[in-house]
């Protein structure tokens, strides 16, 4: 196996058929790298979060086909001596499932030979920071990896974030619902339809994207997030990530979003993509004048309904980030994404393994009695 190391996403877009093959065979499951980890994806997040960060995107050969592929970019992280040199992984920028981008039943040579490279040609890094779903194949190759280089990784972050496993049909969920959500949504719907015609927009197609985001920007800026400082309208670089993915989602037939109206207003929206027989809710959000009705709640039964009964069978729902108290209501079913770090043999990362091990200790020698 051959690893080539490209700085330019540019110089591999000749190949992006190939990556975004390896990302769909991965992404079945829901332990697998979604679609963040696409080549359309990773350039959009390297011109929108790392205009200036140099990268280092390792491709592994053999046979004459890619086997696998790792974004990596540059990053100086402040310490008390001075700053530390972090190599991290440009998908692991959005918070949705990340692995190995790698052929099936190729992961662990890929990471072997990616981190025996980067082990032995690069000393400009002090820590290599990776992600993968926590037991999934991408984890256990790195493991098996790292035991055969005899390096010694350890987590550094970890988040459960909610999935659903998607029933038969809408008959079938409607049926699984606890009748106390059942009864819930049907008295917030009655409410929103007195109010005006209550409808549902899907948004699929290249000449939707301009009137979704448009509606998207709406419900953002009547939001509650807008006070507080979190939506898309008030985090330039994450509203300009979204509003150059749509366009690009929609031409590769991955968009997936909805828009709840009453009468002509939008008052509700999902950021969604269907990928690899996965629906990922990337943003939502609800009008605050109108959040006593739950117009996100009604939003989300109806979309359920509409993935249950869809032409091409969507299997599961991943509402991604953290396990928030809207999402769970539909689902108890979580994964946990990992973040490891791995050490390289200089002084600021033998520093920091070892700050990294005493955190731990500590962590343990104070966790409460029967805890």
């Amino acid at each position: 196996m051959q690893i080539e190391i490209y700085n330019n996403i540019n110089d591999l877009e000749p190949v992006s058929s190939s990556w975004n093959h390896l990302v769909e065979k991965q992404a079945k499951e829901i332990d697998g790298p979604g679609p963040t980890s696409t080549f359309d994806c990773v350039r959009l997040l390297c011109e929108t979060h790392l205009p200036d960060s140099s990268l280092n995107i390792l491709v592994a050969r053999e046979d004459g086909n890619i086997r696998g592929i790792m974004p990596l970019y540059n990053g100086m992280t402040p310490f008390s001596l001075g700053e530390r040199q972090e190599l991290a992984t440009v998908p692991g920028l959005y918070p949705v499932r990340v692995g190995l981008i790698a052929e099936p039943g190729y992961e662990t040579k890929f990471a072997t030979e990616l981190l025996g490279t980067l082990r032995d040609i690069d000393a400009r890094w002090d820590v290599l920071l990776l992600n993968a779903v926590s037991g999934s194949t991408s984890d256990k190759a790195l493991q098996d990896a790292v035991d055969r280089l005899s390096m010694e990784p350890y987590p550094v972050d970890s988040a459960a974030s909610p999935y659903m496993q998607l029933p038969e049909s809408s008959q079938h969920y409607r049926d699984s619902m606890s009748s106390k959500l059942a009864k819930n949504i049907r008295w917030c719907a009655r409410r929103l339809d007195k109010i005006g015609d209550l409808t549902m927009e899907t948004v699929t197609d290249s000449g939707q994207v301009e009137g979704f985001l448009s509606d998207l920007t709406l419900v953002e800026k009547s939001s509650w997030k807008e006070d507080s400082l979190t939506s898309l309208t008030t985090n330039p670089r994450q509203m300009e990530f979204h509003e150059k993915l749509a366009p690009v989602a929609a031409r590769n037939k991955w968009l997936r979003s909805y828009v709840l109206r009453v009468g002509e207003k939008a008052v509700a929206y999902q950021f969604g993509l269907l990928f690899s027989g996965t629906y990922y809710l990337l943003k939502t959000s609800y009008a605050n004048d109108l959040g006593k009705f739950s117009p996100g709640s009604v939003l989300t039964h109806r979309i359920i309904e509409d993935l249950c009964d869809a032409e091409d069978k969507v299997n599961l729902f991943d509402f991604m980030g953290k396990c928030e108290q809207y999402k769970m209501r539909w689902t108890s079913d979580t994964y946990t994404r990992q973040v490891y770090a791995i050490h390289n043999l200089t002084w600021r990362g033998h520093l920091h393994k070892f700050r990294g091990k005493l955190s731990a200790s500590l962590r343990r020698t104070t966790k409460p009695a029967g805890a």
